[in-house]
């Protein structure tokens, strides 16, 4: 069993004032040479040393912003017969159901979003460029999983609530 945790960016699309990255977050995303030297290490340490099971965790930034990546890697270790299973940590915003049915094509078997708590916290924390917050769109792509959780029983979804010393005593709400 190995682990692959893979950035296709650190480029995202929003303007989370807490974030590691910084409020003016780098434009940078994985080149296709990159991508190439990944593709020679999972030749090199993965498949040929005989890994019986791959998790493949993709991190950012927001790599939804990179799918054609996700794809790319996805596929290449599909054809190279490696037994895997992706995890994608994203902010949500992103996920469509048309990326969900790819999910399944791609082996992507869980997916972590988060809150910052009840609406108005979360909203004042995790918005967009224009500074609209994306409580209730998250709230729709969770409907959205719930949905597809109820045809995939292979697919899991984690929801992470970020707890601070301002919504430390109403976090709970959002249960």
């Amino acid at each position: 069993y190995k682990t692959l945790t893979i950035v296709p960016t650190l480029d995202c699309n929003l303007k989370c004032p807490y974030c590691y990255e910084g409020l003016d977050k780098p434009h940078i995303s994985m080149n296709g040479n990159v991508v190439k030297h990944i593709k020679q290490y999972i030749d090199t340490h993965i498949r040929k040393q005989e890994t019986r099971l791959l998790a493949l965790i993709w991190y950012g930034g927001e790599p939804l912003l990179e799918f054609d990546t996700i794809r790319d890697i996805s596929e290449y270790i599909k054809q190279k017969d490696i037994p895997f299973f992706g995890d994608i940590t994203t902010n949500g915003t992103l996920l469509t159901e048309d990326k969900l049915k790819e999910f399944d094509k791609l082996n992507i078997r869980q997916v972590q979003i988060s809150f910052d708590g009840p609406k108005e916290h979360h909203n004042s924390k995790r918005f967009f460029a224009n500074n609209k917050g994306t409580f209730d769109l998250l709230m729709d792509k969770c409907k959205m999983l719930n949905t597809y959780v109820g045809t995939h029983n292979n697919f899991t979804v984690h929801i992470r609530i970020n707890v601070d010393i301002n919504n430390k005593d109403n976090s709970a709400v959002l249960f």
